[in-house]
């Protein structure tokens, strides 16, 4: 019968199920296999999400709502997860070579899935912030802005992302803005 032709196959079978599941739940992300998805930020030591009981993800949303309350409705730009994991990246790469002396392999802007009539802006935030002078998110996400405004002057991008990651107490930000393609 069927079964038995089939039954020294089920631990395979076993196995490319549970596979697919964790793929399908979420649980594993699709970019863990080489050449789907976007690449994945490179090791870099610090933090990325959470230093000194500031949520570092809420506070790059709040420094775009900040930039955002600050521009008229031309200069208006939307918030980017394809430039902020951009410049995910490109923090983490510059962090990892400051840090470690490592080599992360260079990405492009597309690679994110972000489509842009021109080269990008992307650039590290000059200066060094200090992580022990916030105490909330409000605070910190202030300064940034304002060090961000002088930096992004240029009122033809429309979508912007950006990260924060914090080493040693030091708040590295990354800032990336393109137009769109459409």
């Amino acid at each position: 019968s069927w079964l038995a032709v089939a039954k020294p196959y089920l631990p395979v079978l076993a196995v490319i199920g549970i596979v697919i599941a964790l793929f399908a739940t979420g649980i594993v992300p699709p970019s863990v296999l080489p050449g789907v998805g976007p690449p994945s930020p490179p090791d870099a030591p610090g933090q990325g999400s959470k230093a000194a009981g500031i949520d570092l993800e809420a506070t790059e949303r709040t420094v775009h709502d900040r930039l955002e309350a600050d521009r008229n409705e031309t200069a208006s730009r939307t918030y980017d997860d394809g430039l902020a994991d951009y410049a995910e990246y490109m923090n983490r790469a510059f962090v990892a070579i400051e840090y470690e002396e490592s080599r992360p392999d260079p990405v492009e802007a597309s690679e994110f899935g972000v489509g842009c009539q021109r080269e990008p802006y992307a650039g590290q935030l000059p200066g060094t912030l200090s992580i022990a002078d916030y105490d909330d998110e409000a605070a910190l996400a202030d300064d940034v802005a304002a060090a961000l405004r002088e930096e992004t002057t240029d009122d033809t991008y429309d979508r912007e992302g950006l990260d924060l990651h914090v080493v040693d107490g030091s708040v590295y930000v990354f800032y990336a803005a393109c137009s769109s393609s459409d």
